[in-house]
This record gives C-alpha cells, structure tokens and sequence, in this order.
C-alpha cells in the first residue's frame, strides 16, 4: 500500500494551476470569514495569556516561554513572535492569528488533495474506484 504522495503523479500544468487556484480562493475565504474580528480588544482568556504574561516580552527568556504552559509551549513563542513585533497591540495579533489560519486551510487542503490523488491511483477493484463491470 503506498503512502499519501508516495508516486509520482503526472498531472497535467492546467489541474495543477487549478488546484493552487481553488487552494488560493479557500485561504482567501478563510480570510474573508476572519477579516470582521481585526480590530476587536483582547476577549476572555486574552487577559490571562497575553496581556497577564509576562514571559512573551522578551524572546531571549526561552526557559520562561517554554514553561510558562508547558502544555502549549508554541502558542507561547507565538505570542511572544507578535508581542516583538506587534507590542501588545491587538490587532497584531489578529492578523497573525488570520494569517495562521489560512496557511493551515492552505495545508488541510494540500493534505486533502494528495489523499484524493493517492485513492484514484489505487487498483481499479478498489471501493473508491469501482470498475465499470463492478458498478453495472
């Protein structure tokens, strides 16, 4: 059984365009759903993981980050990222949290995409591929 993305397909340059394009208008869609909370305060937990937290103000304190939640130690570097480079601007961090989101639509539909690929490549008596004796 092979892997997700373990051949080689041959695809031709117009399905590969298509696909960038439609992953393209997904992260897009993605943006435009998220685009309204920009300019919102800082809400609920906010408090107590941004504005409360004193370990996102410097990233050279890198023991602090990781154990200031040691469950989530890259959300913490995150902050820290956006606290560098935003302050503690809101709006910082919405658009790195917008940003965020449609790259992972970007990879969940990457993902997506090789997994249908890796199913039509499979044997023709395959469920998902179902040969035309099978299907009559």
């Amino acid at each position: 059984m092979a892997s997700i993305g373990s051949e080689r397909a041959s695809p031709d340059p117009g399905s590969r365009a298509s696909l960038f394009g439609l992953a393209g208008c997904a992260a897009l869609l993605a943006v435009l759903v998220y685009v309204n909370s920009l300019h919102n305060p800082f809400v609920l937990d906010d408090e107590y993981l941004i504005v409360e937290n004193p370990s996102i103000l410097s990233l050279r304190d890198v023991r602090a980050l990781f154990l200031r939640d040691v469950s989530r130690p890259l959300v913490n570097i995150s902050y820290a990222i956006d606290t560098a480079i935003w302050g503690r601007v809101p709006f910082g961090y919405h658009v790195a949290n917008v940003l965020l989101h449609a790259v992972n639509v970007v990879l969940a539909f990457w993902v997506a995409a090789l997994s249908a690929g890796d199913r039509r490549r499979r044997a023709p008596d395959s469920a998902w591929n179902p040969s035309p004796a099978a299907v009559g």
